[in-house]
């Protein structure tokens, strides 16, 4: 199972962090792991529902007819590290070609996007910015390896 992850925002580049790109490193232990990014700068644009075509635009050259597609948004699915594991688990025994893990822009996915969505899960109820969403996804990743796996990383 190849998994992907998008992460959007506003800028030249990723900006990564040290644990961010150790978390990544940690993952591509387990998994066939792609990292993408996807700049929505566009400073012409200023209404919420351009705005949210214009990225629905940039996202959808990147999903692929294989791509297992997953939405992170607040109004998703809150899971447990375990429920992750679980999950993830269960892609792989389906054998899922490739799941491509999303993240939006401030506004939220466009009915497009949306519509194409085969889950859409929330890491919190709380409301994060976009390089602390991207840390904590990785690390809940990488946590759900180590259980998948019987690994001494997470503890009950």
């Amino acid at each position: 199972m190849k998994l992907k992850i998008i992460f959007t925002g506003y800028g030249k580049k990723l900006n990564s962090s040290d644990q961010l790109e150790e978390y990544i490193s940690r993952i591509r232990h387990y998994s066939n792991l792609e990292i993408d990014y996807i700049n929505f700068s566009n400073p012409k644009v200023k209404e919420v529902n351009l705005q949210k075509n214009y990225e629905a635009q940039l996202i959808n050259k990147k999903i692929q007819k294989e791509d297992y597609l997953v939405l992170l948004d607040e109004r998703g699915q809150e899971l447990s590290s375990k429920k992750l594991s679980s999950k993830l688990n269960q892609y792989r025994l389906q054998s899922k070609k490739s799941v491509l893990i999303l993240i939006g822009g401030s506004y939220g996915f466009d009915e497009s996007i949306k519509s194409k969505a085969n889950e859409t899960w929330s890491l919190s109820k709380l409301t994060f910015p976009h390089k602390l969403v991207r840390l904590i996804l990785a690390e809940q990743i990488y946590r759900a390896f180590t259980i998948i796996n019987n690994e001494p990383y997470h503890h009950e």
